[in-house]
């Protein structure tokens, strides 16, 4: 399927339509990438279920051999996304949704692109920010980077944290993200690798905070006790782990990408649970 700014492989749609409910799905051969759609418009307020994956996508690939190439030597992404709420608006389904998100990437090089992937699109102000004087040519040569998230009534939080890891250091980090308001809450350390050792760089002693929307993310240089205790409150959950352990023992990982994943494949929740926990309860029917 060629279209505006996509050259497509393989590409197929299905969908059936039965009653109100509606089964849709679409898959193309880059990056083995498949989703689904499930739409049930039987009850009073309609359901949806949302899956999706795709394993070592090159961008590059989905665009025509003559447009320009925005993604060479980028990061090859893999991911899952398991969504369902309700609602009869997009919004409604998103503050009302469960589920849980994985992304992850392999090595590559990170340039100033406009990217949907939140990491990609704010990596070079975090860079900036966290190791001023420091060119980012120094530390774009991305080797991974992973992240999980969990979600619980609209707000996607990373239980497990966030990891980026260069060539010479370690971005980690957590926070959360409003589906429905797109808003965005997170909060970043860096780590310098020294050898088998990390040690945190003392350019940068404070945490570096990402705040503002997902289109629209501003990146300014915080210390940890505002980013834990003056965030916004729908993301006291994901910014609260920047003061537990857990980050300690992210920080010690050797393979915190790794860890990251492993934790996100086993906390993975099948849609048909989630969408039963989304379904209105049947009414007694009258004696």
């Amino acid at each position: 399927m060629v279209g505006h700014g996509l050259d497509l492989e393989e590409f197929t749609l299905q969908s059936k339509l039965d009653k109100g409910l509606l089964n849709a799905s679409a898959g193309m051969a880059e990056g083995d990438s498949r989703a689904t759609l499930q739409f049930n418009a039987r009850n009073d307020v309609p359901i949806v279920g949302i899956t999706a994956r795709t394993k070592n996508l090159d961008r590059d690939a989905l665009i025509p051999e003559s447009a320009e190439r925005p993604y060479k030597d980028a990061p090859r992404i893999s991911g899952r996304v398991v969504l369902a709420g309700r609602g009869t608006t997009p919004r409604e389904v998103y503050a009302s949704s469960k589920g849980n998100i994985l992304i992850h990437t392999g090595p590559g090089r990170i340039r100033t692109v406009a990217s949907p992937v939140l990491f990609e699109a704010i990596s070079s102000d975090l860079l900036e920010t966290l190791t001023p004087g420091k060119k980012p040519d120094d530390y774009n040569s991305l080797e991974c980077a992973a992240a999980y998230f969990s979600i619980a009534d609209g707000v996607a939080s990373s239980p497990d944290g966030i990891a980026l890891r260069f060539k010479r250091m370690d971005l980690l980090g957590s926070g959360a993200i409003n589906l429905s308001t797109q808003e965005i809450s997170f909060g970043f350390k860096a780590v310098r690798r020294k050898w088998w050792s990390f040690s945190f760089l003392d350019l940068a002693g404070d945490f570096a905070s990402i705040g503002g929307t997902i289109k629209k993310p501003k990146v300014g240089l915080n210390p940890g006790d505002v980013i834990v205790q003056g965030g916004a409150a729908w993301a006291t959950l994901g910014l609260s782990l920047l003061a537990t352990n857990f980050f300690r023992k992210l920080n010690t990982a050797e393979d915190p990408c790794g860890q990251i994943v492993e934790k996100g494949r086993t906390a993975n929740t099948p849609i048909d649970d989630l969408l039963k926990n989304v379904r209105p309860s049947t009414p007694a029917k009258p004696r």
